[in-house]
């Protein structure tokens, strides 16, 4: 929420009358700023997310404002390491960056100017200005305004370019002559088939005498570059929705994405509320890639597994 004097901004935070009167803002510590700063309301993350938040909620919408940053006095605020990391790895100077720490998810800041200096706060808009639609079952979490994630898919070819380009890429058009299955490389929600299920997408593409190359790897253990020039070269993606497979949002135009989602018995018992799936199509990635479809992992007695049968299914379609 941005206010001064005179206008008052609700970024996702909703309060009546004057919110300065709200006894909780007597707790809250200022940090007082001498910069005229741009600020992305997405920039909050959950703990131990902050990777694939800052791909899915960040480097796209930063991209966007990356013109007004260069013909301005303005900086981009953030407030963590892997964040600067990565704006910097497409092209924005460390010195368009003004770092405010912020060390829990749960702490928040009254983050000031001061008089002289200017606020921009940036936000997705519908073309003629109304307010886009707010989605009312997550309307208590902070991320509840998926709208922002909307650029993330729609330039995400754009940023990988950029990102690409200031590596120093050979001929960074990437030939796209891969299958790349993201493995989920850690004990939270790992398939329980998952072996198999990379064995189903080897079988599909060996009964369609498929030219495309079937590459796996974990991301989490990658280099950030690196894992860029394997994402670059999928024509297909495939994962289990989750951090892993957030760096689709760095794969080339044509590229299709088979997300691999809990279905609602696996659900159960997991916090946050989901319509029925927990899957990136609610965030506009099904409009966004050549092909999109959704695979369901069903719960059983020695984890979740992916259905193989819809999985290789999957796979011929997109073939």
């Amino acid at each position: 929420m941005a206010t001064n004097g005179t206008h008052r901004y609700d970024a996702y935070r909703h309060c009546s009358g004057s919110c300065p009167d709200d006894p909780a803002w007597q707790e809250l510590s200022v940090e007082m700023v001498d910069e005229d700063i741009l600020v992305l309301p997405s920039i909050r993350t959950p703990p131990g997310m902050e990777y694939q938040h800052s791909l899915t909620d960040l480097l796209a919408q930063a991209w966007t404002v990356l013109p007004l940053l260069r013909d301005s006095n303005m900086k981009l605020v953030i407030y963590s390491p892997i964040q600067g990391q990565l704006l910097q790895s497409m092209g924005i100077p460390p010195e368009k960056l003004l770092d405010i720490p912020i060390t829990s998810f749960e702490a928040h800041k009254l983050l000031c100017v001061k008089p002289g200096r200017t606020m921009t706060l940036w936000r997705t808009a519908r073309a003629d200005g109304a307010d886009v639609p707010f989605l009312e079952q997550t309307a208590t979490r902070i991320y509840a305004d998926y709208w922002w994630r909307l650029p993330g898919y729609q330039l995400g070819p754009e940023v990988s370019d950029a990102i690409a380009r200031h590596a120093g890429f050979a001929g960074f058009e990437s030939k796209q002559d891969s299958v790349v299955f993201v493995l989920r490389c850690s004990e939270r929600r790992q398939l329980a088939n998952e072996a198999e299920a990379v064995g189903a997408v080897t079988r599909a593409l060996v009964e369609a005498k498929s030219d495309f190359q079937l590459l796996t790897f974990c991301p989490g253990r990658e280099d950030f570059l690196e894992q860029v020039r394997k994402v670059r070269q999928a024509k297909l993606i495939i994962g289990e929705h989750g951090g892993a497979l957030a760096n689709m949002l760095l794969a080339q135009n044509g590229t299709g994405i088979i997300e691999l989602v809990g279905s609602p018995e696996a659900q159960i018992g997991l916090p946050g509320e989901f319509p029925p799936y927990k899957s990136m199509w609610y965030g506009g990635a099904g409009a966004a890639f050549a092909f999109y479809r959704v695979v369901l992992y069903e719960p059983t007695l020695v984890g979740p597994a992916v259905r193989l049968e819809d999985l290789q299914e999957a796979v011929q379609k997109w073939l």
